[in-house]
């Protein structure tokens, strides 16, 4: 241990410096403390606590900000959460607070040489800063796509994966925000706020259950029954009727009613029934002639339907050739849906040399132009950066040929980038062509003279 007051190196068992005299006890204790809380820490980082291991080690530096331990390791927990900038800030000052046997100098040399990694990610903290503005703005819908774009960007950022869940609940969709916070816990398993957001979830659910379960639920009630017939009265009803006692009456009763049936029906009834049908035979003939007449007019009327179809369909003919040929709009649609099917499967070099076979200016298509003209943006601003960083990737990888094809397009699209052909010269060395190889570091040697990359570039040729 050093003495704080002259930096004089001390023994264990001394209380007090030995060069200016300063009284250590106190500063022992603080230092002992901060230990412990970084052990604590070390412990917490190794169960994926993440939230728990920053407290503790925040409070290992409140005691004692010279535990270089406590903040390399702090720096390693921000970098595990997605936070690159807050990793970067404590190695930085780990670094300026001892130069060397110090991990942090390792780290710093790691972000120089995947800095196109390092500033992808710093541009997905700044669209996720841009999602939170969008989201306070009330463009909800913008800021979830924002979100989901970042943790594309960077699938350790914690902050993204609580705001894409934050606005899942926002919009109901309980599901996919308990999926989304479940992503985040295990990253940070005691994540307070994820865990919190979990709670109020539940709880909304089963306030939503109890109260459907009080608006649906239905009491029985008695209904009076239609059928109750305890109000009849059972007594036998009386016949009103005699009966008659002479059959022969009866048998001359029957046939003078069968008799007089027989002339009401033929000269009442039967005439007044014939009238009726030939009524109804001539109106049936009426409206089948009126019938036949408007069929007729209908047919007439589908013929010069008939006739301006066949015309619509030789218009449309004439268009459609025009939609089949090579160098049609067919064709443009089909080329801009290969940009589009490479670019969703990670080819981005692939889309970015497909996007110069469209042409765009023979189609109209709102819609069309949009995608075109975003993709066209996307390769002009971020294509050097993109191709640099998938470069990079496939390099650490040792995808040596899809590392060569990356850093190449780079090259060709900003000439004067050191680190890339610095980059390529590894790559050929790589993949055994040190003819090439030497030819790019020499052009980094004779550009870039007194530059890191130059130095980099002379040990990798042997001087």
């Amino acid at each position: 241990m050093d003495c704080f007051r002259c930096k004089t190196h001390i023994s264990g068992s001394l209380n007090e410096c030995p060069n200016c005299g300063q009284d250590l006890s106190a500063y022992k204790k603080a230092v002992w403390a901060s230990n412990v809380y970084y052990n604590t820490g070390l412990e917490r980082a190794k169960a994926n606590d993440l939230s728990g291991a920053i407290m503790v080690l925040k409070q290992s530096l409140s005691l004692n900000k010279m535990n270089i331990d406590a903040r390399n390791l702090l720096g390693l927990v921000y970098f595990q959460m997605g936070e690159v900038a807050e990793a970067a800030a404590q190695w930085a000052a780990s670094r300026s607070l001892r130069l060397k046997d110090n991990r942090a100098s390792d780290y710093m040399t790691k972000i120089r040489i995947h800095r196109g990694k390092f500033d992808y990610y710093g541009r997905a903290i700044s669209k996720l800063n841009q999602a939170v503005g969008f989201a306070k703005a009330g463009n909800k819908d913008v800021a979830l796509l924002q979100a989901k774009k970042v943790i594309n960007m960077n699938p350790n950022y914690v902050k993204a994966y609580l705001l894409l869940g934050l606005l899942y609940m926002d919009k109901g969709e309980y599901a996919k925000a308990e999926k989304t916070l479940k992503k985040a816990l295990k990253i940070d398993c005691l994540n307070p706020t994820a865990l919190r957001y979990l709670r109020e979830m539940k709880d909304i659910t089963r306030k939503r259950n109890l109260l459907e379960a009080v608006r649906f639920k239905k009491k029985d009630r008695p209904q009076d029954d239609p059928f109750d017939d305890s109000h009849v009265s059972d007594e036998p009803i009386v016949p009103t009727y005699t009966e008659i006692s002479d059959n022969w009456h009866a048998v001359a009763l029957l046939l003078f009613g069968l008799i007089a049936g027989a002339l009401f029906f033929t000269y009442l009834i039967l005439p007044s029934v014939k009238a009726r049908m030939n009524d109804d035979f001539n109106d049936t003939v009426v409206a089948y002639n009126e019938s036949l007449a408007a069929k007729d007019g209908e047919i007439t009327g589908l013929d010069n339907k008939i006739k301006n179809l066949e015309s619509d369909i030789n218009s449309l003919k004439e268009e459609l050739d025009s939609y089949s040929e090579d160098s049609g709009i067919l064709a443009s649609y089909n080329r801009l849906l290969d940009v589009l099917m490479a670019f969703s499967r990670g080819d981005y070099l692939g889309a970015m040399n497909s996007i110069d076979s469209v042409d765009a200016s023979i189609v109209t298509n709102e819609k069309f132009t949009q995608v075109y003209n975003s993709l066209k943006n996307e390769f002009t601003v971020n294509g050097v950066t993109a191709t640099f960083a998938r470069g990079v990737s496939y390099y650490d990888a040792h995808d040596f040929e899809n590392a060569r094809r990356y850093f190449e397009k780079c090259v060709s699209l900003q000439p004067d980038y050191p680190e890339a052909l610095l980059r390529l010269g590894y790559t050929y060395t790589n993949l055994g062509n040190a003819e090439k190889a030497n030819a790019y570091y020499t052009q980094v040697i004779e550009k870039y003279p007194g530059t890191e990359f130059a130095s980099m570039a002379m040990v990798a040729r042997g001087f």
